[in-house]
């Protein structure tokens, strides 16, 4: 009889399963239950107290049974019932979600009669109860155990094994076992497991096959509870999709059906808050926050929703919202986020020129925060915003005693910046020693590149302007190994430059404005002249004109005759500057002074071929076509023919075809001519000849034009002249 019982108990299965709770999902109970009405007719040692026991077990007396079966094995631990009484006893250690006692006698179950009849059933609840203790590792060859084998817990362990791989966020696997147990047609398990299958797979960002796994789930079921997830799991994935405004309408109709106090309910409102804010609708987004701060006040993700209505306000450039907001709900705000907030409502009354409120805004913060780390930060937005109102000495009380040693260690950025404001406030207060340490203090934390090279100078200018000009040497040679030049690095290049010459170190004052040249034009790559280098990583940062600018700073500031070619590169690059721009007219005047006072100098053809581009864009092309032949006059062996060709190409836009032909003519026979200027020159002798009414010369420079892939613009209108004349 005992021998009965037990088989059945191993292989048979819960008759309903409707919710995924811990007391339903032990439905294996109903079975034992019928199975165990036939112990009551055991006989031998203990066999009374096992009667009372499975009395107990037949009438759900988890307890009692528990404690009867206990007695058992204290008083009878070698009887013929101890085995059943073991199993039983864990088993009802389970029912009571006493998971840690049913881990002991089942595994004392299974270290003592591992072949024992009870073994199947011992591991999958063995198995669950790891898994409700949250061991999902231990609890995974157990259940992988059960499932792998035969008889009627297959299908249990299978479900629950997919719960062990989603706890372990191994959804693919999860999701193969859960399909496996929608596909076995077991009515029992079907619908828990369709939806954990739409949720192992969502929660893999496979959101479009959870729609198609729980769509059917959505209209079959007919339990309201299981409905309600589904849906909004539905909602879920529609949001993971992007499509925000179908997760909207979904959501509304959940909220219009949930009980008002539900997590259902909470779950919805928020993920509509969330697509509301990803479509821009930032008002609606507000509201809906707040409904769900409303149905959820003391919800775990609080601080989440203060935290998006105050950066929906601060968007909406409603300050004051926002400020109320940060006030009402700064205690449920972790720290950091609380610091964050107040720097971005600060800078939203900023934005709007209200800076006594930015203040206001970030005393209060200040005043909120509890650890040095975290109020550094708002501390230097403060004494920006202090600095901005010419409150120097209110920058250097309020930041100076935050600069500790710790703190120093801790964030370096955010303190590189604090000592940044406190030297600049010092400058300002006529305090430059304090200055220079505040600034060398800043250069020993190796911060950004950016907070290095404004320290550096600002360091520099202060060792010029105090007269140390052999540690503005050393401080502007460190700074060379940055590889930029920019407004402030001009300055103090022309700063030294005029003070070396002042002192009458003229050697040293070329030196460093030569190394400045050097680095602000650098070659360009392969096959590409010096010249051609405007947009090298040292120029990225400016714009033609105000580079310019930078450049004649330097030369004005340059010794008068000590460096004629000095002066040239000077000159020659201030030009390139305001060409590459769009600075026609600066550029004209600039490379007419070059060309008249450097005759001489090897780039004079490039100078003259710039003049002769300004004028062609001016549409003066006769004046033109005069400045391109004489840069191609100019020009070294090899690099003459496009300015040939431009000079060709004024003289045909004046009118003058006769000339322009017979330039066109010499860039297609020259062997230093070659690739589009070649292919253009054709398609221009082309025109020429069909303008002279000499139509079968023209095709043949079509033709030849047309044959070749240089320029597509060129092909496609020679052919285009071909067609014509074929007509």
């Amino acid at each position: 009889m005992v021998r009965d019982m037990s088989r059945r108990c191993r292989e048979e299965q819960p008759r309903s399963y409707a919710r995924l709770t811990r007391a339903s999902a032990a439905a294996v109970v109903l079975v034992l239950l019928i199975s165990v009405a036939g112990e009551l007719y055991a006989t031998g040692d203990g066999a009374e107290t096992y009667q009372v026991a499975v009395g107990a077990l037949k009438d759900r007396l988890w307890q009692t049974a528990a404690d009867q079966f206990r007695a058992l094995l204290r008083n009878r631990p070698h009887s013929e019932y101890a085995p059943s009484a073991t199993y039983y006893l864990g088993f009802c250690c389970f029912q009571l979600h006493d998971f840690n006692g049913a881990k002991r006698y089942l595994k004392s179950y299974l270290s003592g009669w591992p072949r024992g009849e009870f073994a199947t059933p011992c591991r999958y609840y063995l198995g669950r109860s790891l898994l409700e203790s949250g061991q999902p590792r231990e609890a995974r060859p157990l259940l992988h155990q059960v499932a792998s084998g035969k008889g009627g817990l297959v299908i249990a362990a299978k479900f629950w094994l997919g719960r062990v791989f989603s706890q372990m966020a191994q959804w693919s696997e999860a999701a193969k076992l859960y399909t496996e147990v929608v596909e076995s047609g077991d009515t029992r398990y079907a619908e828990s497991a369709a939806y954990e299958l739409g949720r192992a797979l969502a929660s893999g960002e496979e959101y479009a096959r959870s729609l198609k796994a729980i769509r059917p789930l959505l209209r079959q079921t007919k339990n309201e509870d299981l409905r309600l997830k589904v849906w909004l799991l539905l909602a879920d994935d529609l949001f993971g999709l992007e499509k925000y405004r179908e997760t909207i309408n979904e959501t509304r109709k959940i909220i219009g059906v949930a009980p008002a106090s539900s997590s259902i309910r909470s779950k919805a409102l928020a993920l509509q808050a969330k697509s509301l804010r990803l479509l821009g609708d930032l008002k609606a987004a507000v509201d809906v926050f707040r409904a769900y701060l409303k149905a959820s006040p003391d919800s775990q993700h609080t601080a989440w929703a203060v935290q998006n209505i105050i950066e929906c306000l601060v968007s909406l450039r409603n300050c004051q919202e926002a400020s109320q907001a940060l006030l009402l709900w700064a205690n449920a705000l972790p720290q950091e986020v609380l610091g964050d907030l107040g720097v971005e409502i600060s800078g939203c009354y900023s934005g709007l020129g209200q800076e006594a409120a930015a203040i206001k805004t970030l005393k209060f913060t200040l005043n909120r925060l509890r650890s040095g780390r975290l109020k550094l930060p708002v501390a230097v937005k403060l004494a920006d915003s202090y600095f901005r109102s010419g409150k120097f000495s209110q920058v250097v009380l309020l930041l100076s005693p935050m600069l500790g040693r710790g703190i120093l260690s801790q964030d370096k950025e955010v303190a590189a910046a604090a000592l940044l404001l406190v030297g600049a406030s010092h400058e300002k207060l006529r305090s430059f020693d304090e200055a220079g340490s505040d600034y060398r203090l800043l250069l020993s934390l190796n911060p950004s590149r950016e907070l290095r090279w404004v320290a550096r100078i600002r360091l520099s200018n202060l060792l010029i302007e105090s007269g140390n000009l052999e540690d503005a040497k050393t401080m502007l040679w460190r700074m060379g190994s940055e590889s930029r030049l920019d407004e402030g690095l001009a300055d103090v290049v022309a700063k030294l430059v005029e003070a070396l010459r002042d002192r009458g170190d003229s050697r040293d004052a070329l030196l460093v404005a030569r190394d400045a040249i050097d680095r602000l034009w650098s070659p360009g790559p392969e096959g590409q002249s010096p010249n051609e280098g405007v947009g090298n990583a040292f120029l990225t940062a400016l714009s033609g004109r105000h580079l310019c600018d930078i450049i004649l700073k330097i030369a004005k500031a340059s010794p008068g005759d000590s460096d004629a070619a000095l002066r040239a590169r000077l000159l020659f690059d201030a030009g390139e500057c305001c060409f590459t721009s769009g600075e026609d007219a600066s550029a004209s005047t600039i490379y007419m002074r070059f060309v008249r006072e450097f005759p001489q100098s090897p780039e004079l053809y490039v100078a003259l071929s710039r003049l002769g581009t300004i004028a062609f864009r001016a549409g003066d092309f006769a004046e033109a076509a005069k400045l391109f032949k004489s840069a191609a006059r100019k020009a070294p062996p090899g690099k003459g023919c496009e300015l040939v060709y431009m000079a060709c190409e004024s003289l045909f836009r004046l009118g003058r075809l006769d000339e322009a032909l017979l330039g066109f003519k010499r860039v297609i026979a020259s062997s230093d001519c070659r690739g589009r200027v070649v292919q253009s020159s054709y398609l221009k002798c082309g025109l020429v000849w069909e303008e002279f009414g000499d139509f079968k010369r023209a095709r043949s420079a079509y033709l030849a034009c047309a044959s070749m892939g240089f320029d597509e613009t060129a092909t496609a209108v020679a052919r285009a002249r071909l067609a014509r004349l074929g007509d």
